[in-house]
């Protein structure tokens, strides 16, 4: 990233006033140091956020999923404290928190009306953010109508 110092002697009664005076650099190669990056990006990024700054949320990722291999979504609330299922009369089950149906939000859009297993299926789920209550759900996810019930975000693998 440069060019060599050199030295070269010139004789000023030789050149010929007038006309210019052409100096080729010799380029000089320079080994830089090797630069890595560390970057959760991308979609993705508010999941990772959340989990690391969050005291009152429940989060599972593509490993745990993969690790649980469960058959319907609505499956991964098994471990989590409040949450109940049981057998939908539509697809799957339903998933209850403290007792009433919470919020779902899928990559950022609000479901109405809806069950998890009904917008996602386990191969679709990049990530899942749990909710139990308003405490500690992130502001964009809050919505009055089911504050008491808890906030469901689902990250899908599509891109």
């Amino acid at each position: 990233m440069g060019y060599r110092v050199r030295t070269i002697p010139l004789d000023m009664f030789k050149v010929n006033a007038g006309e210019p005076l052409k100096v080729d650099l010799e380029s000089l190669a320079t080994d830089l140091d090797t630069v890595t990056v560390d970057a959760m990006g991308g979609r993705m990024e508010e999941f990772y956020y959340h989990k690391q700054t969050s005291n009152f949320g429940y989060f599972i990722d593509q490993r745990e999923i993969k690790k649980r291999a469960p058959r319907f979504v609505s499956e991964l609330f098994r471990t989590i404290p409040g949450a109940r299922i049981q057998v939908s009369r539509r697809i799957g089950n339903t998933v209850t928190l403290r007792g009433c149906q919470p919020r779902i939000w899928v990559d950022g859009v609000k479901m109405q009306d809806t069950e998890v297993d009904e917008v996602a299926n386990v191969e679709e789920v990049a990530a899942m953010e749990v909710y139990p209550s308003w405490a500690g759900t992130p502001p964009q996810y809050m919505d009055r109508e089911t504050r008491a019930c808890g906030t469901i975000v689902i990250w899908s693998r599509r891109q």
